[in-house]
Formats: structure tokens, C-alpha cells, sequence
């Protein structure tokens, strides 16, 4: 993730809350998503790539964060840490697009942030959930679910690929 300075022709990026869970919080079971969250931060990071969120990411990781044990000191060190690499839009800058979005796909309103945000941006979506990356699809979204082997090596492949 890139910290200020110029963009350039970076690749744009959203990352959805599932992804940065999945970095900070390792589940017996599920290392291997950890380890793919690990991977697509480090390589998006080496690449410098411009990181947006919705105005939403800051609650949703706090609170997603808490309800996984992590103190409210720790929560905020994690999210204000966090939040020092990405671009945040507000939420009038997201609104009809986003309503848009939820009327033609009956989405979760949070999602259809996200979408809102990776379609406004021109961005790629990056997420672990699978109802989220369907409805970005539908929509004709570059969406990437990291948790489906294939989606993960081809974003990776994609990386791979991008000059920095």
C-alpha cells in the first residue's frame, strides 16, 4: 500500500474488510488465508499501489476487530495504522452510485460501498467474500476473491506482472 505521493498509473486497488481480517487474525484451519492475505498486502505494498476504502472501513474494521478479541487499545492502534495507507471516500461521494448498486443487485448495503467505491475509482475489488465478489461481477467489476484458489493466483499473476 502506498503512503501519499503521487499515483501515476499505479494500480488502484480496493480491499474489503474480509482481507485486512484475514491479515490480522490467523484461524486455526484457515492459515492458508492468512497466508494469502499476507501475501496480496506485502506484494500490493512493494508495488506502491493506491489502496481506496468507503467511509465505512474505519467502523466495520473496528468493529470486526473487536469481535475478534482484540482490545479497543489494539483497534485503534491497528486501524489508525491502517488508515495512514489508504484513501478514504466519503460517503456523498458514494451514495447514488452505491444505491444504484444495491437496487440492481439487492446487495448488503456495506458491499455496495465497496463496489461503489472499486467502480468509482476504477479500481479492482479484493475481498474473501463470496457474495460481494458475485454481485461486483455481475456488475462487470475486476473482482478478485482470494479465498477461491484460482481468483488468488490469477490477481497474483497479476501482480506479478504490474511494473513499479
Amino acid at each position: 500500500m502506498r503512503k501519499g505521493g503521487r499515483v501515476g498509473t499505479l494500480l488502484r486497488v480496493v480491499l474489503d474488510t474480509s482481507v485486512f481480517i484475514d491479515y490480522f487474525v490467523k484461524v486455526r484451519g484457515f492459515e492458508e488465508m492468512h497466508k494469502r492475505a499476507r501475501e496480496v498486502m506485502a506484494r500490493l505494498s512493494e508495488l506502491q499501489c493506491k489502496v481506496y476504502e468507503p467511509f465505512i472501513f474505519e467502523i466495520e474494521l473496528s468493529a470486526v476487530l473487536a469481535r475478534c478479541g482484540f482490545d479497543q487499545d489494539k483497534v485503534r492502534n491497528i486501524v489508525q495504522r491502517v488508515l495512514e495507507y489508504v484513501s478514504t471516500l466519503r460517503e456523498e461521494e458514494l451514495h447514488d452510485l452505491a444505491l444504484k448498486i444495491a437496487l440492481s443487485t439487492g446487495c448488503r448495503a456495506v458491499d455496495a460501498y465497496y463496489i461503489a467505491t472499486a467502480i468509482r475509482e476504477s479500481a479492482i475489488l479484493v475481498t474473501c467474500d463470496r457474495v460481494m465478489y458475485r454481485n461486483a461481477r455481475k456488475l462487470g467489476t475486476e473482482t478478485y476473491n482470494i479465498r477461491v484458489h484460482e481468483d488468488y493466483v490469477n490477481l497474483m499473476t497479476k501482480l506479478t506482472s504490474v511494473d513499479h
